[in-house]
């Protein structure tokens, strides 16, 4: 189908006439509402970038000297403004001494 044709049935149909493959020979054409054929392309856009979320994991442990733990807060912050989803993870063994350090490292994460 020659292009005037094509147009002159997009016109008719009240349809654009949207360019799928242009190096192909023929050129592709498709005709669609280009508003909605946009609302799909924009939908399709949004549930890829869903699905590509990107998990880290921060490994943390009651024991850490204060350089990691700034170092791995840091991290985390810069994780979370790149909107990367983090797992925080460690074992835990307390002894009466470590209590206070643990209770003081929950605060810290928090992101103002």
């Amino acid at each position: 189908m020659s292009r005037e044709d094509a147009l002159s049935k997009a016109q008719s149909s009240e349809l654009d006439l949207l360019l799928i493959s242009e190096t192909s020979t023929p050129p592709v054409c498709k005709l669609v509402n280009y508003g909605q054929f946009m609302y799909q392309q924009k939908k399709k856009e949004k549930s890829a970038r869903k699905s590509a979320q990107v998990t880290k994991e921060l490994k943390m442990s009651p024991k850490i000297s204060e350089n990691d733990y700034q170092v791995r807060l840091n991290k985390a912050k810069v994780f979370l403004s790149k909107r990367y989803k983090i797992n925080l993870s460690g074992s835990i063994e307390v002894s009466a001494s470590d209590i206070d350090k643990v209770k003081g490292m929950l605060p810290g994460l928090k992101i103002k």
